[in-house]
This record gives structure tokens, C-alpha cells and sequence, in this order.
């Protein structure tokens, strides 16, 4: 069986403080077409390889999301995953591979109560939940709390995977210590998207990333040179560029590759 593993992007992310020795977040998360492609099917053990790279054992979300499943059920299955999220980009690539999992084992074992499935999801990483649902999604607290939104209007995107990547826990940390900058009213950022307005995007992560990664900076410049909507997806590295028209999208990515030939397009996933 064959499945495709969405990424996300995140169209604002703001930081509202820490409870319990964790961020509360509050972030408009959308699905986007950009997927790793994942083959499973049913086996007695259980096992995951990439076709394209190596993750050391102890990293393994995909490895990690089918052992919680094998010891709740004692049902294993086999995956095979091909890359096409770029790592340590912001997109929820490791969650993409989780949540796209979960969506095959519930092919496979329809028998399985909804109730397992969704407690592995929410104890596989934070942005599990909103890619489990699909579509567009107010994700806060720690991810675990998510609110359906109608996103009526299709978003295309031009995306520059930044070279370097950005450590997430030192990101946190320098954006603990720093300016608190950043945020951005969802609600408003909701209704101004459906009216096809020109947004305002901002992540109040992208201020620490910047001091992490000079490259993210950059990119944000060339980006800027065809939209006026740019932003950093999650905590990095990420950038990308918002457009109403796919031709504008695709045209903005054939001259990005030119400079940046990580620069992708993709677009938004409406919820049906």
C-alpha cells in the first residue's frame, strides 16, 4: 500500500509563554502537496528503511510511531519511506512520516479502535495532530489542541530549504533570553486570506533563527523580490513565499533555482 505523507507550513507562529517547562503555541497551520512516499504493508515484526538516507535508530519517529502501535496491538507491518521533505526545515517532515504511518496501519487493521491510533499521534511530536487532521488548523498549547479552519482561498507557495538548518531547542532558548517579537492575529490573518487580501506573516521563532542560520535572512531578501507575503516555516530553515496565483508561484521558483536550486513550489491542501 502506498501513502502519501503531507508536510505542513506554518502561516504564523506565535510563542504565548511556557507552562509546565514547555512552549505554548499558538500557530495557523496549513497542509501543503508536498509529501514523503511511504509504502507499507502487514508483517508479523516490524521495520522501517529509507530509500534515500540514513536515521540513526534512536531518531526514528517513523520507527518510534510503529513500535507504540506494535506494543499497544501486537500487530506489525513493514515501511518503506522515500524522502521529499527536506530535513530540519520546518515542514514536519518526521511528523509527515508518523502521521502518514498511523494512515496506512488504519487500512490495514480497520479493526483497531480510532482511540489507539489517535494516542500515538498525539505522543509522536506537536505538530502530529494538525497534520493528522488535514487541511488548515489553529494548532496551540504544546500542538495538542487543535481547531478546524476554513481556508476558502488556495495558497500557492515558492520555498527555499535553507542550507544549514536550525536547532530547535536552541532556537526556544535564544527566543526565551531575546525581543519578543513576532506575533500575529489569526483570526484577522484568517479573514484577510479568504479575502484574497495582501497578509501580514510572522513567526515570532524566525527572530532566533535568523541569529542561528544567516542564511534564512537571505533567503527571506530574494523571496521578498516576488511577493510581499514571505515568513519562516516552524522554527526553521524553511522561508517561503505566499502567492493567489499558481502561474505567479511556478514563475518565482523557475528564477529562484537559478540562485537557491532547493527552492520548490508547492501549494496548499483545502480541506474537503
Amino acid at each position: 500500500m502506498k501513502i502519501k505523507a503531507k508536510a505542513k507550513i506554518n502561516l504564523s507562529l506565535n510563542v504565548l509563554g511556557v507552562k509546565n517547562g514547555y512552549h505554548e503555541l499558538e500557530s495557523l497551520v496549513t497542509e501543503i502537496s508536498l509529501a514523503d512516499e511511504i509504502k507499507i504493508k502487514k508483517s508479523k515484526e516490524i521495520s522501517v528503511k529509507y530509500k534515500n538516507f540514513n536515521v540513526p535508530c534512536q531518531k526514528d519517529n517513523a520507527l518510534k510511531t510503529l513500535k507504540a502501535f506494535y506494543d499497544q496491538t501486537k500487530l506489525g507491518a513493514t515501511v518503506e519511506i522515500e524522502k521529499k521533505i527536506p530535513l530540519s526545515s520546518g515542514l514536519g517532515g518526521s511528523s509527515a512520516d508518523s502521521v502518514g504511518i498511523i494512515n496506512g496501519l488504519k487500512k490495514l487493521y480497520p479493526f483497531v479502535e480510532e482511540s489507539v491510533f489517535y494516542s500515538i499521534i498525539v505522543s509522536s511530536g506537536s505538530d502530529c495532530p494538525a497534520q493528522y487532521a488535514g487541511g488548515a488548523n489553529l494548532m496551540c498549547g504544546r500542538g495538542e489542541k487543535i481547531e478546524s479552519v476554513k481556508l476558502k482561498t488556495k495558497l500557492y507557495f515558492a520555498v527555499i530549504a535553507c542550507d544549514g538548518g536550525v536547532n530547535t531547542a536552541k532556537c526556544f532558548s535564544l527566543y526565551d533570553s531575546g525581543e519578543k517579537k513576532g506575533f500575529i492575529d489569526n483570526n484577522r490573518l484568517i479573514a484577510e486570506l479568504n479575502n484574497k487580501k495582501r497578509v501580514e506573516l510572522d513567526n515570532c521563532l524566525k527572530y532566533p533563527a535568523k541569529i542561528l542560520n544567516e542564511n534564512i535572512e537571505k533567503c527571506e531578501k530574494y523571496l521578498s523580490k516576488f511577493s510581499p507575503m514571505v515568513n519562516m516555516s516552524g522554527s526553521g530553515s524553511a522561508v517561503y513565499a505566499v502567492f493567489y496565483k499558481k502561474s505567479q508561484a511556478k514563475k518565482a521558483v523557475k528564477k529562484l533555482k537559478r540562485e537557491f536550486p532547493n527552492c520548490f513550489y508547492c501549494e496548499s491542501v483545502l480541506k474537503k
